[in-house]
C-alpha cells in the first residue's frame, strides 16, 4: 500500500475489520478455500510453502504496508501459500467481495495495486532462477541486502536488521539447509562483513555483501 495517496490508503482500509493474530499463528494456509485479503499494519510475516519432502521454503517476508492474500482474493481459487506470523501480527482483514468492489470502484488505485503485484510476481520468477543458478553464499547475501533495503536500522557501527527469523527461517527463504546457511553465515563473520546476536544481524559492510551477491 506503500504506492497509494493516502486518501486512497485509508478508504482501502475502512473496507476490512481489525484482526490481530500471535507469533506462530497462520490467519491464511495453503490449499484453504478462504479468500480474505490483510492489510499489515504492524509486525512482520513470512509467505511460505511446504515441499513434498516437509520442507519449508519461504517465498517472501511481509510487513507493515504490505497486502498479503491477494491473489485469493482476486480469483476465488484455493491459497497457493501460507501465510506464518514471525512476531504478533495487527492487520485489517478485507473479505474478497468487497476488496474486489472496492477495485472495480476505484480505478486509478486498482491500476497502483496490480503494477505492484505484478511487480511482486516478477521477483518470484526472479528468485526462483537465481536459487538454481547462484550459491548459498550468493543468495543470503541477496536476501540480507534486501532486508537492510527494507527494514535496515542505520546504527553508528552499521544497519542493523532485526527481525525474529530463525536459522532455518533464513535457510528456507534462500532454499538452503539450515547447516549450509549457517556455513555461509560463519563465512561471513569470518570476513567482518555481518556480525549476528540473538536473531539479530548487524551489516557492517553492505558493499562487500553488494559483490558477494554479484559474484
Amino acid at each position: 500500500m506503500h504506492s497509494l495517496p493516502a486518501r486512497d490508503r485509508e478508504a482501502l482500509l475502512r473496507v476490512g475489520t481489525p484482526r490481530n493474530y500471535v507469533a506462530g499463528q497462520s490467519p491464511i494456509l495453503e490449499g484453504d478455500r478462504t479468500t480474505f485479503a490483510l492489510a499489515i499494519l504492524d509486525g512482520w510475516a513470512v509467505v511460505l510453502t511446504t515441499t513434498q519432502r516437509g520442507r519449508r521454503m519461504i517465498f517472501a517476508i511481509r510487513g507493515p504496508g504490505d497486502i498479503v492474500g491477494e491473489l485469493s482474493a482476486i480469483d476465488g481459487q484455493p491459497r497457493s501459500t501460507t501465510v506464518s506470523a514471525l512476531s504478533p501480527l495487527r492487520t485489517i482483514l478485507m473479505p474478497g467481495d468487497r476488496f474486489r468492489s472496492f477495485l472495480d470502484t476505484h480505478p486509478a488505485t486498482s491500476a497502483a495495486l496490480m503494477s505492484h503485484f505484478s511487480h511482486r510476481l516478477r521477483e518470484s520468477d526472479l528468485d526462483r532462477r537465481a536459487l538454481a543458478s547462484s550459491t548459498v553464499l550468493q543468495r543470503l547475501a541477496r536476501l540480507l541486502l534486501e532486508l537492510v533495503e527494507h527494514v535496515g536500522t542505520p546504527t553508528p557501527q552499521g544497519t542493523l536488521v532485526d527481525l525474529p527469523l530463525a536459522q532455518y527461517d533464513l535457510a528456507a527463504s534462500i532454499g538452503s539447509t539450515r547447516e549450509a546457511m549457517a556455513k555461509a553465515l560463519r563465512v561471513l563473520r569470518e570476513r567482518g562483513i555481518v556480525h549476528t546476536h540473538a536473531r539479530r544481524v548487524l551489516i557492517l559492510h553492505p558493499d562487500l555483501l553488494d559483490v558477494l551477491a554479484g559474484d
